[in-house]
């Protein structure tokens, strides 16, 4: 059994900042998942973030999830 796997680009909002990221969509055994990662990066640390939906049968985000991106979106905040 072959997995399908598509990647594209992604983005996140984390307060002023727009990070881009990795976006993979998956089809295996008839589930369809999607994972959009993101990090970010200095001298010390990497905080690295991964969001992962199991999409609807049209292949379209659930509303969980969207609504989970953007609290995420308005309360995430990473400092160093």
């Amino acid at each position: 059994m072959k997995a399908g796997i598509d990647l594209s680009e992604a983005e996140i909002i984390v307060g002023d900042d727009i990070i881009k990221g990795k976006q993979l969509n998956v089809n295996f055994a008839n589930i369809r998942l999607e994972q959009q990662l993101f990090y970010y990066s200095n001298n010390k640390s990497t905080v690295v973030i991964v969001l992962q939906d199991n999409l609807t049968d049209s292949g379209d985000n659930t509303s969980e999830f969207i609504n989970m991106k953007k609290l995420m979106q308005t309360t995430l905040n990473v400092t160093f």
